[in-house]
């Protein structure tokens, strides 16, 4: 049962404050205050943080909410500041044990808050997200459904965002005590305060669908994917650099962000030269963490074998890729493999040459080079392979 079901809502101390910001969202903040408005869990606030600069009716929505619900309460910012700078105010003025985020033109289901609010009690947990279900001309009937393995999510967000903002409820004193507020001069906000917050616990999932993300327009310019796909880049060298002190060439930097799939999109040759470039430093990420220990040893493999698939082949950023070794992983020349390509041809040439002097006839030397070949090869073949499980072992 939830707490909030023993004592009467209290608006000077709820137990969750939810934070949204709002700039020129008219259109759909009546239906996302209502999905509020409607949560079966009952104690909450909600700061809706708007911008002074609107040109819609926005503030007026928020207001008609605030007065039919003290619960509701609209902060103006004194100028324009941005979403980052208004959820930061939001996390500040915030009276609640936990934060949920909201965005204005998206949907909360009804028992969105009362499942958060039970499994962050229950597994004591600083930050959970949920599924989400995509609504709208360009949604496609898709789900988003982030990861619900935390080591992997934490290994995933080296190159990928796997996190559904508008369905995150997250611990305020955690937030503060570790000084986890949004980066006011970044674009991508949420993943630069995910890859700060895997330092010091875990982002869980609940695998439920408790929240709806509105897909009515394709508002990311081109210009906008190339910034953000910058930044991501610098985000990820800069985890490298903090979390397995690993330094990065501008060069090397390119082929990493997770925005969208840059290097696949390159011309052939291009692309040839750009996976060269990203399999060493996928290697060394590997070799780093085995030493530093930082991201789950399990975890990283199979992050690092999506992520160079997604790159060669445009296969899926996130998917379920099982491999044995980093050399599976990265689809490194087997060392087993080359050594019995090594070993194999000069003995075959040795053979050939002893065979020939032998041989009391063309047939004879056939038939001698098939048996002699045969055995040779099979007894060569169980050699290499007990080494390659041996040097499988090593890696």
């Amino acid at each position: 049962m939830c707490e909030c079901a023993d004592r009467k809502n209290d608006i000077l101390s709820p137990l969750i404050s939810v934070v949204l910001p709002v700039y020129n969202s008219e259109t759909t903040l009546s239906e996302a205050l209502s999905s509020i408005e409607s949560q079966t869990f009952s104690d909450w606030e909600c700061l809706i943080i708007c911008e002074p600069d609107c040109e819609d009716n926005s503030v007026e929505v928020a207001r008609s909410f605030e007065v039919r619900d003290p619960r509701f309460r609209v902060i103006i910012n004194e100028k324009r500041s941005g979403l980052p700078a208004s959820l930061n105010t939001g996390i500040r003025l915030a009276k609640g044990r936990y934060i949920a985020r909201m965005d204005a033109d998206d949907i909360s289901l009804p028992e969105r808050f009362a499942i958060q609010f039970d499994y962050m009690e229950s597994h004591n947990a600083d930050i959970c997200q949920s599924y989400q279900r995509y609504f709208g001309r360009y949604a496609y009937g898709y789900v988003h459904t982030p990861d619900t393995y935390p080591k992997r999510m934490k290994a995933r967000l080296l190159f990928h965002n796997d996190v559904c903002h508008s369905t995150v409820m997250m611990r305020k004193d955690f937030l503060v005590s570790n000084n986890l507020y949004y980066d006011e001069n970044s674009v991508v906000e949420d993943y630069e305060l995910w890859c700060r917050a895997v330092k010091f616990t875990d982002i869980c999932t609940i695998p439920q669908i408790l929240g709806e993300y509105r897909a009515d327009t394709q508002s990311i310019t081109l210009r906008k994917k190339v910034v953000i796909q910058k930044e991501m880049e610098q985000i990820t060298a800069e985890q490298l650099r903090a979390n397995l002190n690993i330094s990065v060439s501008d060069d090397e930097t390119e082929v990493l962000g997770g925005h969208y799939n840059k290097v696949y999109l390159m011309a052939p040759d291009e692309r040839a030269q750009a996976l060269d470039i990203l399999r060493p430093v996928l290697l060394r990420i590997w070799e780093a963490n085995r030493t530093k220990h930082f991201y789950d040893d399990k975890a990283l493999l199979e992050v690092l074998a999506s992520r160079w698939r997604w790159a060669k082949y445009d296969g899926p950023w996130k998917g379920d890729i099982k491999v044995k070794n980093i050399t599976e992983a990265l689809e490194l020349p087997s060392i087993g493999g080359t050594i019995k390509r090594m070993v194999l041809l000069p003995l075959k040439l040795i053979q050939l040459a002893n065979l020939h002097l032998h041989a009391r006839s063309i047939e004879h030397l056939s038939c001698l080079l098939r048996n002699e070949m045969r055995a040779q090869t099979a007894a060569l073949n169980i050699r290499m392979d007990e080494l390659e499980r041996k040097l499988e072992k090593m890696e």
